[in-house]
């Protein structure tokens, strides 16, 4: 299955370059009252001390993150992933930006909880391996002191601390 990302200035488009490629074309379904999704945009740098108290250790595996969002009113995925969300609201779609790398991103719940699902490249295909992780976004009265918490796709993990840079 090979699929592209197609920029058409803020909004991402997915799109199949070989016909008959099982696809999906599946809405985007905005809620301002989405705390992660009306909040997430922008970037974000590991917040240390919080981290380290989160994490028990020191952490040094990502220290980066931003998020720009799209305003496409659907995506197209590969139609087994397609399946595997069907039924749940995406709340957000874009690009995450993790330590300088792109990703096309979605925001959605999962059991009962925020979560990403990004895709990254595998055997030339750009959405061939989707990857998820749970989230949490503590709003301050000042948006600049935001906190952003990212856990892995289960509740085992701690969870990484970032505040917002702007």
């Amino acid at each position: 299955m090979e699929m592209i990302l197609i920029w058409t200035g803020a909004t991402v488009l997915l799109a199949a370059l070989v016909s008959g490629v099982a696809k999906a074309v599946v809405p985007v379904q905005p809620n301002k009252e989405n705390v992660v999704a009306s909040r997430l945009e922008g970037s974000w740098h590991l917040h240390v001390d919080l981290t380290t108290r989160l994490y028990g250790r020191s952490y040094n595996e990502l220290s980066t993150l931003s998020f720009r969002s799209s305003s496409a009113k659907s995506i197209e995925l590969p139609q087994d992933f397609a399946k595997y969300i069907q039924g749940k609201t995406i709340f957000l779609t874009g690009t995450m930006i993790a330590d300088g790398k792109e990703y096309p991103f979605l925001l959605t719940e999962h059991n009962g909880n925020p979560y990403i699902f990004f895709f990254r490249e595998r055997d030339g295909n750009p959405m061939g391996d989707s990857e998820s992780f749970n989230l949490m976004l503590a709003v301050a009265k000042d948006k600049q002191k935001d906190l952003l918490f990212i856990g892995g796709d289960f509740n085992n993990q701690p969870f990484v601390a970032f505040e917002r840079v702007e």
